[in-house]
């Protein structure tokens, strides 16, 4: 096996920060066969069925491939790495920042090391000067890389409007403070435009600095008496849930960032206000910001309910944002048709958003949006996919969805042929295939299994043909992934046991080479 063992620490991972991922594809034999005969499902046109196993072929326009990609070991980084960013850099490097942690539990996730691919080494940088949490982080040009955004560790904690560039340039290594965004933001969006100006645009500003908690308190209570203020609390009444208290209000606003002045100017704000919202650059140098996040770290956001189901696209040229098409609605129908006679039925809400996805570009223009994450607690896990057409705007479902409705304990709701790709590590290749390695397991209620896969294939969307790869050296869900300047993939870190209590923290890093 490629890549050598992974040192893990153990920690509890809340569960409001992780990244699920699922996508639909039909489920690898349990005992792996050679790559060579691993079947690998073609999906064809969204909405569609797949065969449950089926070998691959191509029809005789596909120009054949000349080679296979293969793993390799990218090293070991430092300290663990979890729902961290990676971003690549101009010189073919790469900066993974951030959730940092050793064997002793999690440091401030401000920490961060560069990948040489050359050396294929890890080299550690300067951390930055304060804590922070859930910001954003785009590549410059000349090997730069912007932070904004983000949560400091203070008590009570604060939203950052603070941004930071961290040079990579040999003998100019080091990080410089740039100039301050109008509204200090927590998860927002942010992708590059064609002109290397950044759009930073929603996230979350923290408005309760006691985060619900009374003064004195220094833990989150889950669960009360009913009856504790009025006398002695007898066992008749039993433990109840408590709603959290919000920890902020969504953003709607948007702004711009010059990276030639280090100066901020703001653009028109969005439909909705929205937090946690994948973005990215298309092809034809608009954006796209796809629905949005809920809770940050175990608190809820104030959030629109028309900004889940919702995407919205950005025109640098008019500085207006358009809504597309709304994401398709959930076929309860088709979900209990094929489940076991007697199974749950489907839930008739839409659940809470657990992961909105991960957003990849295509190159027709177009995009998709892998593993959008739903959970209804203590009942089931859902997770979509969907393919977005740029020229008409609208969204259609990509592939089936992936379901476990074990409540209440009768006959589980099951999909049977469709992989749990929770915490799935996706990117757009050079040639135009997309890489869906990993997950398998995420989920909030656990329901997904206790360890992660290694299973890794490619998408070309032109034929709408799958290629299964070799299996990945290390089973991982929730790790950083990144397509470097030379056509490879490197994945860092994740999570060996997502469905575990206590989780498995990876420092193995692998390259998959085309």
């Amino acid at each position: 096996m490629i890549g050598g063992a992974a040192r893990s620490g153990r920690r509890a991972v809340i569960i409001a920060i992780t990244g699920a991922l699922v996508f639909a594809v039909a489920c690898q034999a349990a005992a792996s066969p050679s790559p060579a005969s691993r079947a690998s499902a073609s999906l064809g046109a969204p909405g569609t069925t797949p065969p449950s196993a089926s070998p691959v072929t191509q029809t005789p326009s596909s120009p054949p491939i000349a080679t296979v990609p293969h793993w390799e070991s990218a090293g070991e980084t430092h300290v663990q790495r979890y729902d961290a960013r990676a971003v690549p850099t101009t010189s073919g490097r790469l900066l993974v920042l951030g959730n940092g942690g050793d064997a002793d539990g999690f440091q401030a996730p401000t920490s961060g090391e560069v990948w040489d691919p050359a050396k294929g080494a890890w080299t550690e940088i300067e951390n930055l000067n304060k804590a922070r949490w859930d910001f954003a982080a785009v590549p410059l040009a000349d090997d730069r890389v912007l932070v904004t955004g983000g949560l400091n560790d203070d008590q009570p904690r604060q939203s950052y409007s603070s941004a930071y560039i961290y040079d990579a340039r040999p003998g100019n290594e080091g990080w410089t403070k740039t100039g301050l965004m109008s509204a200090a933001r927590t998860g927002p969006s942010a992708a590059v435009l064609p002109d290397r100006r950044v759009l930073v645009a929603g996230g979350y500003f923290r408005v309760d600095p006691n985060e619900g908690l009374d003064s004195g308190s220094d833990a989150m209570l889950a669960a009360y008496h009913p009856a504790a203020a009025e006398g002695p609390v007898s066992a008749d009444f039993g433990l109840f849930d408590i709603d959290m208290g919000l920890a902020g209000a969504a953003l709607a606003t948007a702004e711009l960032f010059d990276p030639a002045t280090g100066t901020w100017t703001v653009t028109r704000p969005m439909n909705y206000a929205r937090y946690g919202a994948p973005a990215v650059t298309l092809s034809d140098g608009r954006v796209l910001i796809v629905g949005s996040r809920v809770e940050a770290q175990g608190f809820s956001i104030a959030v629109d309910p028309h900004a889940f189901n919702t995407a919205e696209m950005y025109d640098p040229t008019t500085g207006r944002f358009t809504l597309t098409t709304e994401l398709p609605g959930i076929d309860r129908a088709a979900l209990e048709a094929g489940g076991e006679p007697g199974a749950n039925p489907m839930p008739t809400d839409d659940g809470a958003m657990y992961d909105v996805g991960t957003l990849v570009a295509l190159q027709d223009g177009g995009a998709l949006l892998i593993g959008q994450t739903r959970w209804w607690k203590h009942l089931a896990d859902m997770t979509r996919s969907f393919h977005f057409d740029a020229g008409s705007g609208t969204w259609s479902e990509f592939g089936q969805p992936w379901v476990f409705v074990g409540e209440p304990p009768a006959v589980p709701l099951t999909t049977p042929g469709v992989r749990n790709l929770s915490g799935a590590m996706v990117a757009a290749m050079q040639d135009g295939r997309v890489l869906i390695a990993g997950g398998g397991g995420n989920s909030p209620n656990g329901f997904g299994g206790r360890n992660a896969d290694d299973i890794a294939e490619l998408y070309d969307p032109a034929t709408s043909e799958w290629v299964t790869l070799p299996p990945m050296p290390d089973g991982r869900s929730g790790g950083a992934v990144a397509a470097l300047a030379d056509g490879s993939v490197v994945l860092v870190g994740g999570l060996a046991d997502p469905g575990s209590e206590e989780q498995t923290v990876l420092t193995s890093a692998v390259r998959l080479v085309p």
